[in-house]
């Protein structure tokens, strides 16, 4: 595989989690506005930011070989992983958007820490 491919499926791979949070936000909004969606979309709306601002300068989440860096990481990754969990409890419409945002988000976040904790 050629790395012009590779940093574009990663990229990919990066942004992707934009698409369930921005459904869930949407139908968060049309929909019956409950309090916990709202936290569980904030939660990983703000997972997402530290996402992007890590892609776009990786030093944002933390200096290199760090264990700031991995806490970061970590920490979102477990937030992540909660609000999918949770949403996935709950019996509201829209929170199948939720869990997979939350669950897809988690995922890209294990990818972060298996690149950062190899490179």
């Amino acid at each position: 595989m050629s790395e012009d491919l590779a940093s574009k499926l990663a990229l990919g791979a990066y942004f992707s989690p934009m698409i369930p949070v921005a459904l869930g936000w949407y139908c968060h909004l049309t929909g019956g506005k409950r309090r916990t969606y709202t936290v569980l979309l904030s939660a990983a709306s703000v997972s997402l930011l530290c996402l992007f601002a890590g892609v776009n300068n990786p030093a944002a989440i933390g200096p290199y070989y760090s264990n700031a860096r991995f806490a970061v990481i970590d920490v979102n990754f477990l937030v992540s992983l909660a609000v999918g969990i949770v949403a996935l409890g709950s019996n509201s419409p829209g929170r199948l958007f939720v869990a997979v945002a939350g669950l897809w988000l988690a995922a890209v976040w294990a990818f972060v820490a298996a690149i950062n904790s190899v490179v």
